[in-house]
């Protein structure tokens, strides 16, 4: 029985080896200073770049990098699923800090929901740009502010069963014709 182990481990011998990466494709695989290419492992997250230091498994099938373990100090970290497959991230709460910037962009649709919760957002400038339809739905929709400047190129209806303007000192009214009854 001994044997039969021994013969085993002979033909699935793994090594694991310390390498620098001299060359990227777009398919997962590394070109490393050993002349080795190695295909990316599912749980190598971490895109790997040229010069970084990893780790390579390699057995009679093939070498797999399993780790980015170093890298040029002041270069970024990109991580992707290898294959271009989805990256779901689960836990109770879930947090991302960034000291400068954070972008979000997709091609496609961007969902955030919160069915049992709020979108609270504290920001001091906010810009938003809708290239067809911008559209708010709540039973109330509150808006306080020291100016109101809203212009429409073409026209503006504002339709309700009480409608209730006031103003504490002026009400003005401009047009070539107001129509009123």
């Amino acid at each position: 029985m001994l044997k039969k182990i021994a013969e085993r481990q002979e033909e699935s011998a793994i090594a694991f080896v310390k390498e620098r990466v001299v060359s990227v494709a777009g398919n997962g695989e590394a070109l490393l200073r050993s002349g080795l290419v190695a295909q990316r492992a599912v749980s190598c997250l971490v895109e790997p770049q040229v010069g970084d230091e990893v780790l390579c498994c390699s057995d009679a099938s093939g070498s797999n990098l399993v780790a980015v373990l170093a890298r040029n100090s002041g270069s970024g970290v990109e991580i992707s699923s290898p294959g271009a497959g989805d990256i779901q991230l689960r836990a109770s709460k879930f947090s991302v800090r960034s000291t400068k910037d954070i972008e979000l962009r997709g091609f496609g649709d961007v969902l955030i929901e919160a069915p049992l919760g709020k979108l609270v957002m504290n920001v001091e400038d906010l810009f938003q740009t809708v290239r067809k339809n911008l559209v708010q739905l709540g039973k109330n929709i509150i808006t306080k502010t020291t100016n109101w400047h809203f212009r429409a190129e073409g026209t503006v209806l504002s339709d309700s069963e009480n409608h209730v303007i006031t103003a504490k000192r002026d009400l003005r009214m401009d047009a070539e014709r107001i129509n009123m009854g």
